[in-house]
């Protein structure tokens, strides 16, 4: 699963200031903090790099070239911001400063990017450790999950994939609660900002919209709020009542087939993958409800976000999806995706027969009951 909604992570002006210093002993000037690490895996000679990650651009603040395993910064910061550590382009340690901390302590492997690191003296940044927290245990869970369905479709094993699967989606929904609380409690701090990068935003639509109205009635950290609270005007086109915007792709003949073409009947607009496992898990559900509700008027039209034809009429074949398929192959680049803001994969949206939107993230058991509704 494919997770774009990244708010301070997508910045791309670099501006830089200050030189390169060495590790020399120094110590913090009042009101300053003081960033403190200790890495497991130097470079010799090695630079370290601490920049500041603001609303629209990330500003080199210092740096300093490495001996021995340990660093030291020291930054006067009297509002809450987010920071990262670049530890030779091998690691990047995001982390976040409260506006009021003295020691912020790092420990980092520094040799890959998927390297382990804590940190510990802010606050604000323990409430990020918590969110990071409730994604990481879910994500060990959803790993496990996705072999044993692998290991049951190869072995034709319809009902353990089914159990699979509705244990798969139990387990998201709970991990959302649990991360929107999380959020919620920590909001309008800066670690909210960050939380929200994991959830679905087209799902999660009044969630976000509510996390919106709480930063704005606080008037607080509005230029990081900012990019949420114009992402929510955004999305209200895409509200459920409102027209579905046109799609008009290519299927994998290179026909194309337009949304518009298809009114008269209830569409699912679905939004997959072939790299996309909880997408190629949730198929079979869907191929059920396509069985039981095609002849009724209900059809689907699966948009693709894979890189390249071969693995997106390939994954088509071996899951047996015999619905209409569009893709241009743009992966979230994809004309479609960026019409819908779809910024994580699987997503949905039901359209009816006069191509108004009835339904988003209908996913599962939640897609069954709609249809059942609608058809009976």
């Amino acid at each position: 699963m494919k997770m774009k909604f990244n708010y301070f992570l997508s910045l791309i002006v670099l501006l830089i200031v200050g030189a390169c210093n060495s590790t020399e002993e120094k110590q913090a000037l009042p009101g300053e903090v003081t960033i403190s690490g200790l890495i497991d895996n130097p470079v010799d000679g090695g630079i370290i790099l601490l920049e500041k990650m603001g609303a629209r651009s990330i500003e080199r603040v210092d740096s300093i070239r490495i001996e021995g395993n340990k660093f030291s910064f020291f930054v006067k910061e009297d509002e809450q911001a987010f920071y990262r550590v670049n530890l030779f382009d091998k690691q990047y340690v995001t982390f976040i400063l409260s506006g009021s901390d003295d020691v912020i302590n790092i420990t980092a492997d520094g040799s890959k990017a998927t390297g382990d690191f804590s940190i510990s003296g802010s606050q604000v940044n323990d409430q990020k450790d918590k969110i990071d927290q409730v994604e990481k245990d879910f994500s060990k869970k959803a790993i496990l999950l996705e072999k044993q369905f692998l290991d049951a479709r190869e072995g034709d094993n319809l009902e353990e994939m089914e159990k699979l699967r509705l244990q798969y989606f139990a387990d998201l929904k709970a991990k959302n609660d649990q991360m929107k609380k999380a959020i919620w409690n920590a909001t309008p701090n800066l670690s909210a900002i960050y939380g929200l990068n994991y959830l679905d935003a087209n799902t999660e639509f009044n969630f976000l919209d509510s996390v919106s109205v709480k930063f704005i009635e606080s008037e607080q950290l509005l230029d990081y709020a900012q990019s949420i609270i114009d992402r929510v005007e955004k999305m209200r086109s895409l509200a459920i009542g409102s027209p579905a915007p046109e799609i008009e792709l290519p299927s994998p003949s290179g026909e194309l087939i337009s949304l518009s073409s298809m009114r008269g009947k209830y569409v699912l607009i679905d939004f997959w993958a072939a790299w996309c496992r909880p997408c190629r898990m949730e198929n079979p559900n869907v191929k059920k409800m396509y069985a039981v509700y095609a002849d009724k008027g209900f059809e689907i039209l699966g948009v693709s976000l894979d890189r390249t034809k071969a693995a997106w009429t390939q994954a088509i074949e071996i899951d047996g999806l015999p619905w209409k398929h569009v893709s241009d192959l743009q992966y979230f680049n994809s004309a479609a995706a960026r019409v819908y803001e779809i910024e994580a994969i699987p997503a949905t949206y039901l359209v009816d027969p006069d191509g108004n939107i009835v339904a988003k993230g209908l996913r599962g058991p939640e897609l069954r009951k709609k249809l059942k509704e609608i058809f009976g």
